[in-house]
């Protein structure tokens, strides 16, 4: 009696589909390590505010999106207090005594360069 030995169909195709889902599956465990280290990079980690807002910029699209931001963004501040973490790099402040001190001259804290997308650079 012969024993016929299982031979997959095509080769390619699972070697294929066995690419993919190795390449997939680094590329959410680098996520994971990356969204791990911006959420407890020393500054930011002691900041209170949202946990999504720690480690993804999904709960601040989320509300842009939706319009809701100015509202929401009010809301975090009157549970959280005056500065906010609402984005893995980004802090929301309330207090207006606070803007010399960040938007002045000579300080070193970083702002957003708006860009115009309408005309020339």
């Amino acid at each position: 009696m012969a024993v016929a030995l299982m031979r997959p169909e095509n080769p390619i195709k699972a070697t294929s589909a066995f690419s993919v889902t190795s390449v997939l599956l680094i590329f959410v465990l680098v996520y994971l390590v990356r969204s791990l280290q911006i959420a407890f990079r020393p500054g930011l980690r002691k900041l209170p505010g949202p946990i999504l807002a720690r480690f993804s910029g999904l709960y601040r699209l989320s509300l842009v999106s939706a319009g809701r931001a100015p509202y929401e963004y009010r809301k975090v501040h009157e549970l959280y207090g005056p500065i906010v973490r609402i984005g893995p790099s980004h802090v929301s402040v309330s207090d207006p005594t606070a803007i010399p001190q960040i938007y002045g001259i000579g300080t070193n804290y970083l702002k957003v360069m708006r860009r115009s997308t309408l005309g020339p650079s």
